[in-house]
């Protein structure tokens, strides 16, 4: 067994949404001041680095962060990769048909059939490399407006350079924000048997 974290780190030089903040850290305290411990204040947006979608990211959708069940946060994942530049819902056949956690390899949008495919096929869980499962700019959001009100999780930017395509175990856990319309999250898989 392997643990490989593929979670993008937090920090002034990471990518972001466009529009969205660039997170920065200010040194509150710090010892080599004479202050007795060291203590930053993060100034970050909710879907910064890697990070979990919560339903009341869009209007007309309730749901803080704390509504996302755990049990869709962790459990058997599957990592697929080789995508075009959009995932149609034929193309969801290349993961197994039991996998509930999927995780997309890549940068791919998320057509809005393939996100009624996944509502359809029962998967609590859809994953992206990508800054976004719909493309960059488009307000509309389709393909997150059809799973997140179906419950599905969605789950974007990952790093997933180190994790070998085909199964493994997904841990997936937001930093918990009551009522937050997102939260950054660590995430690890783990690989082997």
């Amino acid at each position: 067994m392997r643990l490989i974290d593929v979670t993008r780190g937090i920090g002034p030089s990471m990518r972001v949404y466009p529009g969205d903040p660039v997170p920065r850290i200010e040194v509150l305290c710090d010892p080599s001041r004479g202050e007795p411990a060291r203590v930053s204040l993060l100034h970050v947006g909710t879907h910064s680095g890697t990070h979990i979608d919560a339903p009341c990211h869009l209007p007309g959708l309730e749901g803080g962060i704390e509504s996302i069940p755990i049990e869709a946060l962790l459990g058997p994942a599957f990592v697929r990769g080789g995508w075009g530049p959009t995932v149609g819902a034929g193309d969801l056949s290349r993961f197994p048909p039991e996998s509930v956690r999927c995780l997309l390899r890549g940068e791919p949008v998320v057509s809005p059939d393939a996100a009624r495919e996944c509502v359809r096929r029962g998967i609590r869980l859809l994953g992206t490399e990508g800054l976004s499962i719909d493309p960059v700019g488009r307000p509309d959001m389709p393909a997150h407006r059809i799973l997140l009100q179906a419950g599905v999780v969605v789950l974007e930017n990952l790093d997933l350079t180190a994790a070998p395509d085909g199964s493994c175990e997904l841990f997936a856990l937001p930093a918990l924000i009551p009522g937050g319309d997102g939260a950054p999250a660590r995430v690890i898989l783990r690989v082997g048997s």
